[in-house]
């Protein structure tokens, strides 16, 4: 079931006021864009290589999803916002004991959903072990150190969100998917990949989500109806106003940031705007989810930006939306406004040398927010000829993935994210589209996962005779630096 599609003026909205948001956007690494009036989509657009028919990675814009499934459990009467979290991990509290602590025993659900548990840092544990003791991710959290007393301070978490959804698997026995499935992703016809922890079968809550576009533009249509669908209520108008409302004060100090989007308070697992009543979920490099329940309007956007400048160009649409009058102008422009795209082939380079190599490159490992966190070693084989090139990679002797690139063309294929954050074991999607471009003994490769935000670039350096490689990469926003990620000598 598809949103039904309008013109933006039979809803009363100036198509000169969407042009002038998309050709101001062309500064920022744009993917999707979809605007909503009315329930109807009045204006969608996708850059190259992605599209309407491919799922992308939300990010943390995940975590309205996973607050939602809290309040269809609240509304099920399975718990409330003031449950303890030591009644409903009774086994892992008695399991570790003096280990956790006082703190901790007063937190409830709702410190997780406004992300006020207290903690000063998220303490994941993916090894599985600490000090000895085998340790998944609930028992990491609830043996952290707790700095504040929870509800005191904003402090953003993503393990909080995970122990939401670790909180439905225990009260249903079910996996935060399964439980949304019937109750929310079937009746808005959105077909879900949600990254796994696979120990314990507990999905990853606060990132992983995977929809199309049109599937995020429906959730967000669900809030401005007040959780009504179709003439059923999927969950309660009034967890929708609870969820949606300011529940904490996230600016720094506890102040209220009037000029920033992210310091005007905080609800469950949604981000209250500086514009005047709009609400937002929201994820890394861009992904959002604005609802403006007072013009009746939903913006939906996937990108790879540095924040916040896109939601002020946002701001400034709705601001002449209100103004501009619904009288045609532009409107046959905004139509003819297509074919955009981010693969450009305009750099030819120089035609690819034939040689084939190995390297055994020490590679800079970082962590999500990009900080180092140690070393890996890894292996590049380098198989070129007739400007086509084959980039094996292998991790401790294991094949990693085969990334393919020819000369003046961009080429679609599968292979895996090399550096990219959040680029989970059991992440399915893996389409690819790559380019190359060799220049004075470099070659620099892009490759875009168009099932994610990720354009990553790499720039391989070899020196005279080839016996050695530099590779610097850089990954995230479109605008960041290139930063050295090893040094390889031939095998």
């Amino acid at each position: 079931m598809k949103l039904q599609r309008a013109t933006p003026e039979s809803t009363g909205v100036s198509s000169q006021a969407i042009l002038n948001f998309l050709k101001a956007a062309k500064g920022h690494e744009m993917h999707s864009f979809m605007l909503l009036k009315g329930g109807k989509v009045i204006c969608e657009r996708w850059w190259e290589p992605f599209g309407p028919q491919y799922r992308h990675q939300l990010y943390s814009l995940s975590k309205s999803f996973t607050s939602t499934a809290i309040g269809m459990a609240v509304d099920e009467g399975r718990l409330t916002v003031d449950t303890l979290l030591s009644d409903i991990f009774k086994a892992e509290f008695e399991d570790l004991d003096n280990m956790i602590d006082d703190e901790v025993h007063r937190m409830t659900v709702k410190h997780l959903l406004v992300m006020s548990t207290g903690m000063e840092y998220e303490n994941w544990n993916w090894e599985g072990y600490i000090g000895g003791y085998g340790l998944n991710h609930i028992l990491s959290f609830l043996s952290a150190h707790v700095k504040d007393a929870p509800g005191q301070t904003f402090r953003y978490s993503s393990i909080a969100t995970y122990m939401l959804s670790a909180i439905i698997t225990r009260l249903t026995g079910e996996t935060l998917v399964a439980y949304l499935r019937s109750r929310l992703f079937e009746p808005l016809d959105i077909t879900p990949h949600w990254a796994l922890d696979e120990r314990v079968g507990i999905h990853m809550g606060g990132f992983g989500l995977n929809i199309t576009t049109e599937g995020i533009a429906k959730f967000g249509q669900l809030y401005l109806q007040k959780g009504q669908w179709e003439g059923k209520q999927l969950v309660s108008s009034a967890w929708v106003e609870e969820a949606t409302s300011k529940q904490i004060e996230n600016g720094k100090d506890g102040q209220t940031e009037s000029d920033s989007d992210w310091g005007v308070g905080y609800g469950y697992q949604f981000w209250r705007c500086k514009y005047e009543n709009a609400y937002r979920g929201d994820g890394m490099f861009g992904q959002f989810c604005v609802v403006v329940p007072d013009m009746d309007i939903v913006v939906v956007i996937n990108s790879n930006v540095n924040l916040p400048g896109l939601l002020d160009l946002v701001w400034q649409m709705l601001d002449d939306i209100r103004k501009q009058p619904a009288d045609g102008s532009g409107a046959d422009v905004l139509a003819a406004y297509n074919n955009l795209s981010h693969l450009d082939t305009s750099e030819a380079g120089e035609d690819y040398p034939t040689f084939m190599a190995e390297y055994i490159v020490e590679s800079v490992v970082t962590n999500f927010r990009g900080k180092p966190q140690g070393k890996a070693t890894i292996s590049l084989l380098f198989d070129i000829i007739d400007n086509e090139c084959l980039i094996s990679v292998k991790s401790a002797d294991k094949p990693f993935g085969v990334f393919r690139f020819v000369k003046g063309e961009w080429t679609k294929g599968a292979a895996p994210n090399l550096y990219t954050p959040f680029s989970i074991p059991n992440e399915e999607m893996k389409r690819v589209i790559t380019y190359g471009v060799w220049k004075d003994r470099t070659f620099e490769v892009t490759t875009w996962h168009y099932e994610s935000a990720s354009r990553d670039q790499h720039r391989f350096t070899f020196n005279e005779d080839f016996s050695e490689v530099t590779m610097e990469s850089r990954t995230g926003a479109y605008d960041s630096e290139f930063e050295v990620k090893g040094v390889g000598k031939h095998r």
